[in-house]
Protein backbone atom coordinates (compact mmCIF):
# COMPACT_ATOMS: atom_id res chain seq x y z
CA UNK A 1 0.00 0.00 0.00
CA UNK A 2 1.61 3.17 -0.85
CA UNK A 3 1.74 6.03 1.88
CA UNK A 4 -0.48 8.87 1.53
CA UNK A 5 1.77 11.72 -0.23
CA UNK A 6 -0.56 14.64 0.58
CA UNK A 7 0.14 13.99 4.19
CA UNK A 8 3.74 13.86 3.70
CA UNK A 9 3.87 17.27 2.04
CA UNK A 10 3.20 20.84 2.62
CA UNK A 11 1.54 21.57 -0.64
CA UNK A 12 1.03 25.30 -0.17
CA UNK A 13 5.31 25.67 0.34
CA UNK A 14 5.23 23.89 -3.09
CA UNK A 15 2.94 26.17 -4.57
CA UNK A 16 3.99 29.43 -3.41
CA UNK A 17 7.84 28.01 -5.10
CA UNK A 18 5.63 27.58 -8.03
CA UNK A 19 4.23 30.80 -8.13
CA UNK A 20 7.72 32.88 -7.79
CA UNK A 21 7.98 31.73 -11.29
CA UNK A 22 5.44 33.45 -12.18
CA UNK A 23 4.95 37.36 -13.35
CA UNK A 24 3.99 38.98 -10.57
CA UNK A 25 4.30 36.34 -8.61
CA UNK A 26 7.42 37.50 -6.69
CA UNK A 27 5.60 40.86 -5.86
CA UNK A 28 2.70 38.70 -3.90
CA UNK A 29 5.26 36.42 -1.99
CA UNK A 30 7.52 39.41 -1.11
CA UNK A 31 4.45 40.60 0.58
CA UNK A 32 4.39 38.07 3.00
CA UNK A 33 8.12 37.42 3.73
CA UNK A 34 9.97 33.98 3.96
CA UNK A 35 7.82 33.01 7.61
CA UNK A 36 10.95 32.33 9.23
CA UNK A 37 13.62 30.46 7.13
CA UNK A 38 16.40 32.55 8.02
CA UNK A 39 15.93 30.29 11.73
CA UNK A 40 18.29 27.34 11.71
CA UNK A 41 15.70 25.40 13.79
CA UNK A 42 13.23 26.38 11.26
CA UNK A 43 14.78 24.97 8.58
CA UNK A 44 15.86 21.47 10.54
CA UNK A 45 12.60 21.05 11.49
CA UNK A 46 11.11 21.44 7.69
CA UNK A 47 13.92 19.53 6.62
CA UNK A 48 13.45 16.67 9.16
CA UNK A 49 10.09 16.42 8.83
CA UNK A 50 9.91 16.14 5.25
CA UNK A 51 13.23 13.05 5.57
CA UNK A 52 11.28 11.12 7.85
CA UNK A 53 8.00 11.52 5.53
CA UNK A 54 9.26 10.61 2.48
CA UNK A 55 11.39 8.11 4.35
CA UNK A 56 8.49 5.05 2.60
CA UNK A 57 9.50 6.60 -0.42
CA UNK A 58 13.82 6.09 -0.02
CA UNK A 59 15.93 3.47 0.51
CA UNK A 60 18.41 4.50 3.52
CA UNK A 61 19.65 8.38 4.10
CA UNK A 62 19.43 10.76 1.39
CA UNK A 63 22.23 10.76 -1.31
CA UNK A 64 21.92 12.65 -4.10
CA UNK A 65 21.04 16.05 -5.34
CA UNK A 66 17.83 17.65 -3.22
CA UNK A 67 16.06 20.89 -5.33
CA UNK A 68 14.06 23.43 -3.46
CA UNK A 69 12.04 25.30 -5.58
CA UNK A 70 12.11 29.12 -4.30
CA UNK A 71 13.85 28.91 -1.19
CA UNK A 72 13.64 32.63 -1.25
CA UNK A 73 16.40 34.59 1.43
CA UNK A 74 17.25 31.39 2.65
CA UNK A 75 19.08 28.25 1.59
CA UNK A 76 18.58 26.81 5.05
CA UNK A 77 16.57 24.12 4.48
CA UNK A 78 19.30 22.74 1.69
CA UNK A 79 22.13 23.01 3.61
CA UNK A 80 19.98 20.95 6.52
CA UNK A 81 19.66 18.34 3.40
CA UNK A 82 23.47 18.86 2.91
CA UNK A 83 24.18 18.47 6.56
CA UNK A 84 22.19 14.94 6.97
CA UNK A 85 24.17 13.36 4.04
CA UNK A 86 22.88 14.44 -0.04
CA UNK A 87 25.64 15.00 -2.04
CA UNK A 88 24.49 17.96 -3.95
CA UNK A 89 21.20 21.19 -3.43
CA UNK A 90 20.00 23.04 -6.04
CA UNK A 91 18.14 26.12 -5.11
CA UNK A 92 15.60 27.26 -8.14
CA UNK A 93 14.49 30.56 -7.95
CA UNK A 94 13.39 33.36 -9.95
CA UNK A 95 15.40 35.94 -8.11
CA UNK A 96 18.39 36.09 -5.90
CA UNK A 97 17.56 36.76 -2.92
CA UNK A 98 19.87 34.94 -0.69
CA UNK A 99 21.78 36.74 2.62
CA UNK A 100 25.04 34.66 2.09
CA UNK A 101 26.35 35.95 6.08
CA UNK A 102 22.96 35.06 7.53
CA UNK A 103 23.28 31.93 5.50
CA UNK A 104 26.79 31.24 6.81
CA UNK A 105 25.43 31.83 10.71
CA UNK A 106 22.32 29.23 9.95
CA UNK A 107 24.61 26.56 8.42
CA UNK A 108 26.98 26.86 12.00
CA UNK A 109 23.75 26.48 14.05
CA UNK A 110 22.75 23.49 11.77
CA UNK A 111 25.39 21.55 12.65
CA UNK A 112 25.08 21.91 16.19
CA UNK A 113 21.83 20.45 16.14
CA UNK A 114 22.83 18.01 13.79
CA UNK A 115 26.03 16.72 15.75
CA UNK A 116 23.83 16.91 18.90
CA UNK A 117 20.69 14.79 17.48
CA UNK A 118 18.61 17.51 18.54
CA UNK A 119 14.47 16.66 18.46
CA UNK A 120 13.02 17.59 15.40
CA UNK A 121 11.12 21.09 17.08
CA UNK A 122 7.19 20.42 17.59
CA UNK A 123 3.97 22.99 16.98
CA UNK A 124 5.03 24.29 20.55
CA UNK A 125 7.93 26.00 18.60
CA UNK A 126 6.50 26.06 15.22
CA UNK A 127 2.85 25.71 15.47
CA UNK A 128 2.25 26.34 11.63
CA UNK A 129 4.69 23.73 10.11
CA UNK A 130 3.31 20.57 8.62
CA UNK A 131 3.20 17.80 8.42
CA UNK A 132 2.78 16.91 12.10
CA UNK A 133 4.91 13.91 13.24
CA UNK A 134 3.89 11.05 15.47
CA UNK A 135 7.51 10.93 17.10
CA UNK A 136 10.00 14.43 17.35
CA UNK A 137 12.91 12.46 18.87
CA UNK A 138 15.95 12.88 16.58
CA UNK A 139 15.22 10.08 13.47
CA UNK A 140 18.30 7.79 14.37
CA UNK A 141 16.55 5.08 11.99
CA UNK A 142 17.00 7.27 8.75
CA UNK A 143 20.58 9.41 9.79
CA UNK A 144 22.45 6.65 11.71
CA UNK A 145 25.60 7.63 13.84
CA UNK A 146 28.24 6.28 11.33
CA UNK A 147 26.15 8.15 8.39
CA UNK A 148 26.14 11.63 10.49
CA UNK A 149 29.67 11.17 11.09
CA UNK A 150 30.71 11.64 7.21
CA UNK A 151 28.24 13.77 6.72
CA UNK A 152 29.30 16.26 9.26
CA UNK A 153 33.08 15.71 8.68
CA UNK A 154 34.74 19.78 8.98
CA UNK A 155 36.39 19.42 5.65
CA UNK A 156 32.87 18.83 3.69
CA UNK A 157 30.94 21.33 6.10
CA UNK A 158 34.24 23.70 5.32
CA UNK A 159 33.00 22.71 1.16
CA UNK A 160 29.81 23.42 1.87
CA UNK A 161 30.15 26.86 3.48
CA UNK A 162 32.74 27.50 0.14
Amino acid sequence: MMPNVTKAYNFQAILEGALSFLPGGVWLLSRKGTGGTTSARYCYTVWLRHLIKTAPFRKGPPTGTVVELGPGDSLGIGLAALLSGAERYVAVDSVRYADTQRNIEVLGELVALFRQRAPVPDAREFPRVKPELQDYRFPDHLLPKAWLYKALDPGRIQRIES
